[in-house]
C-alpha cells in the first residue's frame, strides 16, 4: 500500500518505452489514433495519435481529419501542428517531419448528449495519394470519481506457494458508478485463478510489469460507499518466475468506459467462480458511459502500489554455443553464436531492485575483420543503447569485443526454451586456425556469478590477404544516437538509473 517514490519516473518510462518501427525501404506508412471520453462543458481530453513514415528523413505529408460527425458536439484543437486549415467537413494539417506521437485536444459542447459517440476518420496523404487511414472515437460521458483503498501491503511469496491479495475502492463522487474494472499488474509467471468475470493479461516484465489480470464488477456503486474484494485474490509464484526477485506490482481501478478507451474489451469469460465485491453493488437502473477526469494528472490516481518479493532459489541454466566454420583467405564467412535459456525461470528483471541479468561478450577471431554483425551487438561505447546497462567488468573502448543485449526495455530477457542468436560476418585475412570466443556471465542475486565460454573457430586456407585500407563496417566505435530520439533515450537512461537507485535504497532500508 506504499506510494512508491519513483512512480513518476515509471510513468515516464511507460510513455517513452515505445518500440520503434522498422525502417526498411518497404515499410508502409502507419497511422494510429485512439479513443477517449469527454465530459460536456469545459473539460478537455486528449485523443492520442501517432504517425510513422516509411523513412527516417524529413517527409512532407498532410493529415486530413473528417470532422463531419463532430459538428455541434465537439471542439477540436490540433496543438501538434501550426499549419492546419479548416473547411465545413475537414481539418487538414500540413506536416514535414520524421513522424511524431501527439494528441488532439477534445472538448464537448455543454449540451452534448451523454452517450453520444463521435467517429473521427483520419488519413495521411503523401505524394497526392492516401497512404494510411485510421479512425478515432470520442465518447461523451458522465463524470464520476473513484478513490482506491490502500489495502495491499508489500508481500513475500516463496516459489510454488500462494499469497492472498486485498483491494478496495470508494465511490467518492456524488452519483452512482455503474461498473468498474480492477487490474492487477505483476510479474510474468505469477498465476491467478480463472475467475468468471476476469481476463488474464500476458505482458512483459522489466521495470514496470504489465502481466496479471483484469476483472469487471457490474452493478451500481453508491456515492460515499467503500467496497472491498469479498474474498482474497490468490496469487501463486510459479517456477517461471526467477527467485529471488522483486517486482513492483499494483492494483488499479477504472470505470468501464475508461477501460474501453484504452483499447481493451471488458473482462470476463473465465472458467471459475466470480470474484465479487462486498457489500454487493446495487441494481443498475440506468447505464450511461462514465469516465473519471483527473484534473491534476496524478499518476497515483486510482492505484494501490506494492512490492512483490519472490523468495527461495529458482534459477535457470543456460546453454552457450560458439561456431566452427571453414573458408578461404580474402573471402567472408558467417558464424552463428547463441544463448539458450533451458528453464524453468524467465530472465527479464534488469532494472528491478533484485536484478539477475546476463551479459554476452563476443570476441571475433584474430586474423578476421567484422564486416557485419547482429543488430543486438555493438562495441563498447557510452552512447547506446543507453546509460546504465550492465557492461561486463573490463569492457573498454576499442577492446576488440562486441557486447550483445536482448530487449533492454523488457529487462534483457531470455525466455525458457528459447534461443537467441548473434550472427557475425567475418572477412578472413590470414590462413590457419583462427580463434575467438563467446563468453557469458550470469549475475544472480545472492549467489556467485556463473561464467561460460565457447570457442569460435575459423579454419582458413590460402595466402595472407593484404591489409585493409579502410575501416571495416561494424568494426570499433560506438553507435551514435541522432535525430528526434536523442532526448527520449537520454531521459530513459536517466530514469532507469534513478529507478534502480531508488529501489535498491528502498530494499536496503527494509
Amino acid at each position: 500500500m506504499r506510494k512508491l517514490a519513483s512512480t513518476a519516473l515509471i510513468a515516464l518510462l511507460a510513455v517513452l518505452i515505445v518500440p520503434m518501427p522498422a525502417r526498411a525501404a518497404a515499410t508502409p506508412w502507419k497511422l494510429t489514433i485512439g479513443r477517449t471520453g469527454v465530459v460536456p462543458g469545459t473539460t478537455t481530453s486528449a485523443l492520442r495519435l501517432s504517425v510513422d513514415p516509411p523513412a527516417s528523413a524529413l517527409t512532407p505529408y498532410e493529415l486530413i481529419f473528417d470532422i463531419t460527425a463532430a459538428q455541434g458536439l465537439l471542439t477540436l484543437q490540433f496543438p501538434f501542428s501550426p499549419a492546419c486549415t479548416t473547411t465545413a467537413t475537414t481539418v487538414t494539417c500540413a506536416q514535414n517531419d520524421r513522424g511524431f506521437s501527439g494528441a488532439l485536444r477534445v472538448t464537448a459542447e455543454p449540451d452534448a448528449p451523454i452517450g453520444a459517440t463521435v467517429a473521427l476518420p483520419t488519413r495521411i496523404v503523401a505524394g497526392g495519394k492516401t497512404v494510411a487511414a485510421a479512425s478515432g472515437t470520442v465518447t461523451v460521458a458522465e463524470e464520476v470519481s473513484l478513490t482506491p483503498v490502500q489495502a495491499q501491503d508489500d508481500v513475500s511469496i516463496p516459489t510454488g506457494t500462494t499469497a492472498n491479495l486485498a483491494a478496495g475502492l470508494r465511490n467518492s463522487g456524488e452519483r452512482p458508478v455503474t461498473g468498474v474494472v480492477l487490474r492487477l499488474q505483476t510479474a510474468v509467471g505469477m498465476r491467478t485463478p480463472a475467475f468468471s468475470n476476469c481476463t488474464p493479461i500476458q505482458g512483459r516484465g522489466a521495470v514496470l510489469p504489465t502481466s496479471g489480470a483484469a476483472c469487471l464488477f457490474e452493478g451500481s456503486l453508491a456515492p460515499g460507499q467503500e467496497y472491498r474484494l469479498a474474498t482474497p485474490w490468490p496469487l501463486t509464484a510459479t517456477d517461471a518466475v526467477w527467485a529471488p526477485s522483486q517486482w513492483w506490482s499494483s492494483f488499479t481501478w477504472y470505470t468501464a468506459q475508461n477501460w474501453i478507451d484504452q483499447g481493451f474489451a471488458l473482462p470476463g469469460g473465465g472458467s471459475g467462480t466470480e470474484l465479487a465485491l462486498t457489500p454487493a453493488p446495487g441494481e443498475v437502473t440506468e447505464t450511461v458511459p462514465q469516465i473519471e477526469i483527473d484534473p491534476n494528472s496524478n499518476p497515483d490516481n486510482n492505484i494501490d502500489e506494492w512490492e512483490l518479493t519472490v523468495t527461495g532459489r529458482n534459477h535457470s541454466t543456460f546453454t552457450v554455443r560458439g561456431d566452427k566454420v571453414t573458408g578461404q583467405v580474402g573471402k567472408t564467412v558467417t558464424v552463428r553464436t547463441s544463448v539458450r535459456n533451458n528453464g524453468p525461470a524467465r530472465l527479464e528483471s534488469w532494472g528491478n531492485a533484485s536484478a539477475p541479468y546476463l551479459t554476452v561478450t563476443v570476441t571475433p577471431p584474430a586474423g578476421t575483420t567484422v564486416v557485419a554483425h547482429s543488430e543486438l551487438c555493438q562495441p563498447f561505447n557510452v552512447n547506446a543503447p543507453t546509460p546504465g546497462l550492465p557492461w561486463p567488468d573490463g569492457a573498454d573502448f576499442n577492446d576488440g569485443n562486441y557486447y550483445c543485449w536482448t530487449g533492454m526495455f523488457q529487462g534483457l530477457p531470455y525466455f525458457p526454451g528459447e534461443t537467441v542468436t548473434f550472427d557475425f560476418t567475418l572477412r578472413i585475412n590470414k590462413p590457419g586456425t583462427l580463434r575467438g570466443l563467446i563468453r557469458t556471465e550470469l549475475v544472480p542475486i545472492g549467489a556467485p556469478s556463473v561464467i561460460q565460454q565457447q570457442p569460435i573457430l575459423v579454419n582458413a586456407a590460402g595466402a595472407p590477404a593484404p591489409s585493409p585500407t579502410a575501416p571495416a563496417q561494424g568494426g570499433g566505435g560506438g553507435l551514435p544516437i541522432t535525430g528526434g530520439n536523442t532526448a527520449a533515450v537520454a531521459l530513459i537512461g536517466l530514469a532507469l538509473l534513478v529507478v534502480g537507485a531508488a529501489t535498491r535504497l528502498a530494499a536496503r532500508r527494509r
